[in-house]
């Protein structure tokens, strides 16, 4: 055998074995998620910021409309600090959490109240990406990308029971069972 092709063999087994190594650090991350939000306890969060209010003509896209998932006007975590909102929006997985389901959030030294309203391809379904392991994505509404996010010991509790969805629908544990994760953001592969 050339040695060319025992790099690619061996590095079809790294990256094999890094699939495995992150299969189950995601797994790990829905299971410590549902126990926490059953519980009505806290969890985990990897928070980033989204500011559609004014992002460029190229970040249009990918940070959306200045409206939630229903049309509804976003809130700022600058409003909610000055007063204008009692909540901040979030985009996060709509398959798990019911429209508008409250939630408190350790921002540096203060608390928000967070809504899930909103959403995005990387927080649900096929495309769900948990960037870092152990950590459910958050996207928090903010005024530009100049505003700073919290990156380390972000927590979320949920308030049971507290939506905003006139159907009455309450977290949905199942949901965290099927979901796929991208294996190459635990590993340190992808941004």
């Amino acid at each position: 055998m050339r040695p060319g092709a025992l790099v690619i063999a061996g590095g079809g087994l790294i990256t094999i074995a890094g699939a495995i190594v992150a299969w189950r650090k995601a797994a790990a991350t829905k299971s410590a998620t549902m126990d926490a939000v059953s519980s009505g306890g806290s969890f985990k969060v990897h928070a980033t910021g989204y500011w559609p209010f004014t992002a460029t003509e190229s970040e249009k896209k990918m940070e959306g409309a200045p409206v939630d998932r229903k049309g509804k006007p976003l809130h700022t975590v600058e409003d909610f600090f000055a007063g204008k909102s009692d909540h901040v929006s979030v985009s996060g997985d709509p398959d798990i959490f019911p429209y508008g389901q409250k939630i408190l959030v350790n921002w540096f030294d203060k608390t928000i109240t967070g809504r899930v309203t909103d959403t995005g391809s990387h927080f649900h379904g096929a495309g769900k990406v948990y960037r870092v392991a152990g950590e459910e994505p958050l996207d928090f509404c903010v005024e530009s990308s100049k505003t700073a996010v919290p990156k380390k010991n972000v927590t979320a509790t949920i308030v049971v029971g507290d939506t905003l969805d006139k159907a009455g629908k309450e977290v949905a544990l199942s949901k965290f069972q099927g979901q796929t994760v991208s294996g190459l953001y635990l590993l340190g592969l992808a941004a």
